[in-house]
């Protein structure tokens, strides 16, 4: 059971990121929840294989989105990890390539936004989804 709901990125980001991309807003605050990452922060992975991977902050954007970013619009990984309308806006976009990616189905695309590698992305999409329900309640009744 969930104790509590986050709604820490401001709605209108949320919404616009959301809408411009084509996704249900309950998942992007679910996939926000999910991934717990906090504004200014960036995790760095270090792999077994020596390769490292650096996650930024509050939607966990990794470092080869990150590069996407910068290569394409000139963003830095930096703003991705402490401009919460950014973070939103990339997570969307992201999840609208893994949906487009997956002929449509949300939720195949939502658990590789986590892993391409199915046993870990199942399980990931699974959660989101029961987040995804209590998201769509809150918003409904303004809680």
């Amino acid at each position: 059971m969930i104790e509590w709901l986050l709604f820490d990125i401001p709605a209108a980001c949320m919404a616009e990121a959301a809408q411009r991309n084509a996704i249900p807003v309950e998942v992007l605050y679910a996939i926000r929840h999910q991934e717990r990452g906090q504004l200014g922060f960036k995790h760095v992975h270090e792999f077994r294989d020596g390769r490292v991977s650096v996650d930024y902050g509050p939607f966990q954007i990794n470092s080869h989105w990150a590069g996407h970013f910068q290569r394409r619009y000139g963003l830095l990984p930096e703003r991705l990890a402490t401009e919460p309308c950014i973070g939103a806006a990339a997570a969307a976009y992201v999840l609208r390539y893994e949906v487009n990616r997956a002929g449509g189905d949300l939720w195949r695309a939502v658990g590789r936004y986590h892993s391409p590698t199915p046993a870990r992305s199942a399980p990931y999409a699974a959660r989101v989804s029961a987040l995804a329900l209590r998201y769509r309640q809150a918003l409904a009744t303004g809680q």
